[in-house]
């Protein structure tokens, strides 16, 4: 049995007409115990929810590929990839698009940021993950064009770790980084869009070190 996050998320019951609304100041002193069901739920629940509901508690801060975007990029972005390019088709050819969707990351017409057709197991797991998600993944994204992730980050108060793949499609985005933090770490990885899998061993090396930097 699984629970049915995206739906609980979306329960008119609980959330009124603007369920299928992206409000995230709905859950503003909202002090019930589960608001929502992004974190899931029981022993299961994801431990990010401690540190969501308690941000001073946070010592240090990864990110990969993060997608800090200005007004005009998010506009950009959102006409660009905000489409459901695999949506189900009865001859079965949305799942061919999804295939060459991983091949290509997104759209690269050199397919510079695919994965290596070598890695067959991670390739088909992740076109399962995107053949699920042919609807949902437009929701995912308009959260990220939608809301301003930019002031959030400056609000951060712990020090920073960036990596990115030069051939990442979020590459071009990783000057407001260093615009908004300059104290920030930056580094380049392998691994195109998908660089915790396909370039682990020096995501692992650079994050140990930080820590290890950071440590106390």
């Amino acid at each position: 049995m699984v629970m049915n996050a995206q739906e609980g998320n979306h329960d008119k019951d609980w959330y009124g007409d603007s369920a299928e609304t992206f409000v995230p100041t709905r859950f503003m002193g909202n002090d019930t115990n589960l608001p929502h069901l992004t974190f899931g739920a029981g022993n299961r629940i994801c431990p990010a929810v401690a540190l969501s509901n308690h941000p001073e508690q946070v010592l240090t801060l990864c990110v990969i590929g993060i997608a800090l975007m200005t007004p005009s990029e998010q506009a950009y972005w959102k006409r660009t990839v905000n489409f459901p390019f695999n949506k189900p088709v009865d001859d079965g050819s949305h799942l061919m698009k999804t295939w060459k969707y991983l091949e290509e990351s997104g759209g690269d017409a050199g397919g510079k940021n695919g994965l290596d057709v070598k890695d067959l197991d991670f390739k088909h797991q992740e076109f399962l993950n995107h053949a699920r998600a042919w609807d949902g993944r437009g929701k995912i994204y308009t959260c990220v064009f939608d809301v301003d992730l930019m002031a959030s980050f400056v609000r951060v108060k712990c020090p920073v770790l960036s990596l990115c793949a030069r051939d990442d499609v979020l590459f071009e985005l990783v000057h407001h980084v260093a615009e908004l933090k300059s104290e920030a770490q930056i580094e380049k990885v392998g691994g195109g869009d998908f660089e915790p899998v396909t370039d682990a061993a020096n995501v692992a090396r650079i994050h140990k070190e930080f820590l290890a930097k950071h440590e106390g």
